[in-house]
């Protein structure tokens, strides 16, 4: 074996055993959970669902033009920002439910739930 080759085959063990460990360590931590969930997906949820009650009080300003009692045109542009702000909290809040690991927790259902946070880190974070 060629040492470019040898060294290819070194780092791509590196990097498995790097991943694996990381896999074990989340599927670790997810068991040891009293939620199911990694501290950092429960701190997020907590911000998120904050996020979203906020967003729920929000109303549009009262006052109305004086000629008709249309809202005014902040109000319309308002809601529709808040409804988009509201769709992004969701989306999150959808797919750490969907990380928990609910009913008994096992090792084997703890790691297969930290390849799935592994898989939808970058989701979570957009």
């Amino acid at each position: 074996m060629d040492p470019l080759s040898a060294l290819g085959l070194a780092g791509n063990i590196v990097q498995f055993i790097d991943f694996g460990s990381k896999l074990v360590c989340k599927g670790r931590q997810i068991y040891k959970s009293s939620v199911g969930a990694l501290d950092q997906h429960v701190d997020l949820e907590a911000i998120t669902n904050d996020l979203v009650l906020l967003i729920a009080q929000i109303e549009p300003s009262k006052y109305r033009n004086q000629e008709s009692d249309a809202p005014l045109e902040e109000d319309a542009v308002f809601l529709k920002l808040t409804a988009v702000c509201n769709d992004v909290a969701l989306t999150p809040l959808a797919t750490m439910n969907s990380l928990k690991v609910t009913g008994r927790h096992r090792r084997c259902k703890s790691v297969r739930h930290a390849l799935k946070t592994q898989w939808t880190t970058e989701q979570i974070e957009e």
